[in-house]
């Protein structure tokens, strides 16, 4: 049955079309440009606010049982059909889309169906938008990132985001913090949130029990330094922050700093207060192994037990730069140096910036810095560890030979033989010359050709440490453009 269809615009009737039951959207559009000389590309067809699109069928958009029917043309700067066609085949058109399309609500949630990430590419309108922003969080809560600001005042929607993104936690506003079952959310995630949250959930008892049961080990936080001050004098809240945070002394409160209860409860979330402990803690030897077993650093504060081997070895295998802190005797231990360099602990550059040095090597007694094997173990591990080496093994051609296998610029601490007598390498005064050729012997390895050229194959920069006169030799065996 064929249909009247009365075509308008924002001015008022344009034309009317009789429609064919077999008439998809471009023959509508096509019987209207004939009538109206309107581009065809350019037409947007509105049936209330249902889009007429070229590939839908008329009798399935327009209602059949109504003899007439007004739809609303709207002439666009843009083939719409084309950007529909592109944006469904691939969301990511919607970057390169008219404003318009990007501010459809329709367009923009039918991109997201194919892939959420269209959320991106939405105008600001619509990512103001909060169904459109919890749509796209439903699906991935990477896209809060895309979110209007706006939106962030919104305690509802941050509750169903921020305990999955904690950081964020702390940019909320005080307003939507201050909602506390947000903040218990956060909490059960990350327990040092509680820094950020509002002075007044800081001093709730339940929240600061909360916390403080879900504070990161890895945590630095001083929980007891965060907590309102009516709870310092609450025996149960104190040893739960201070067990779980990394309080001090002179954080507690005068009527618990001798409570011994609580001072083992701080000193076990903080064992570098073992410091300022009693004696009675000082000395119970359980006590102390098993806090250097969670934290060797505080070997500098064992007293009498830095000569005891089981609390040593505990400190130094958890880090082996805890070394320094151990007695004469243990230092001069061979089986525990074995068992130092044979542990496998990264190199913590924190501290090599703070200039503790990077190798236990250098923390061990003379006559085990002139043990090969135990050089070989620490040059393999830090080339560097040479510098720490004594003198006979810094002109041993395996040691350095495994040091530069390393580090290539290791070579810095060969000895040469003329070093023996008391004449140290001399740089040139540019510094980039290298050392200044020297008459060598066979003994002299930074004479060593193929030892050179291995440094120089694996560190174009340890070049500066080949005398002149061999540099070309070197370079050609190192496969190095001269």
């Amino acid at each position: 049955m064929a249909v009247e269809i009365t075509v308008s615009t924002l001015g008022g009737p344009l034309c009317a079309v009789h429609s064919q039951p077999d008439w998809f959207g471009r023959d509508l559009k096509a019987a209207i440009a004939e009538l109206t000389k309107t581009a065809q590309s350019r037409m947007k067809l509105l049936y209330g606010s249902r889009l007429i699109r070229n590939v839908d069928l008329l009798t399935e958009v327009l209602p059949a049982e109504e003899p007439t029917v007004e739809i609303l043309l709207v002439r666009q700067s843009y083939d719409i059909d084309y950007w529909l066609d592109e944006i469904s085949n691939d969301y990511k058109r919607l970057r390169k889309a008219p404003e318009e399309l990007k501010a459809d609500r329709d367009v923009v949630l039918a991109a997201m169906e194919q892939n959420v990430q269209a959320f991106k590419f939405a105008s600001d309108t619509l990512r103001a938008d909060r169904d459109v922003a919890m749509r796209a969080l439903a699906k991935d809560i990477s896209l809060v990132d895309f979110i209007d600001m706006e939106l962030w005042e919104d305690s509802e929607l941050m509750e169903a985001v921020v305990p999955y993104r904690c950081r964020m936690y702390r940019q909320l506003s005080m307003e939507v913090k201050s909602h506390r079952q947000l903040t218990m959310k956060v909490l059960e995630q990350q327990g040092e949130c509680l820094q950020h949250a509002p002075a007044t959930l800081q001093a709730d008892r339940e929240i600061v029990l909360l916390a403080a049961r879900h504070v990161s080990k890895k945590s630095t936080w001083n929980l007891l330094g965060i907590i309102g001050a009516a709870l310092h004098s609450d025996k149960e809240v104190v040893i739960a922050c201070a067990e779980n945070g990394c309080s001090r002394m002179s954080d507690l409160h005068k009527d618990l700093q001798a409570d011994e209860e609580v001072l083992r409860a701080l000193v076990a979330g903080n064992p570098m207060e073992l410091e300022h402990m009693p004696a009675s803690i000082k000395e119970d030897r359980e006590f102390v192994l098993e806090l250097l077993s969670r934290n060797g650093d505080a070997l500098q504060f064992a007293g009498d037990f830095r000569d005891d081997g089981d609390c040593v070895e505990a400190a130094v295998l958890k880090t082996p730069m805890n070394l320094r802190w151990a007695s004469t005797r243990l230092r001069g231990d061979r089986d525990l140096a074995l068992k130092v360099l044979n542990a496998v602990v990264p190199i913590n550059w924190h501290e090599r910036a703070a200039g503790v040095g990077v190798t236990p090597l250098q923390y061990m007694s003379r006559e085990l810095r002139g043990d090969k094997e135990l050089v070989l173990l620490a040059v393999q591990q830090y080339g560097s560890a040479l510098q720490f080496a004594e003198s006979a093994l810094r002109m041993d051609r395996e040691v350095v030979m495994a040091a530069i296998g390393e580090d290539p610029m290791a070579l810095e601490h060969v000895l040469r033989p003329a070093d023996m007598h008391g004449n140290r390498p001399v740089r040139s005064k540019t510094g980039k010359a290298g050392y200044k050729q020297q008459e060598g012997t066979e003994a002299d390895l930074l004479q060593d050709v193929e030892l050179l050229a291995k440094a120089l194959k694996r560190n174009s920069r340890a070049l500066v440490f080949c005398p002149k006169h061999l540099r070309q030799q070197v370079q050609e065996l190192a496969g190095k453009k001269a």
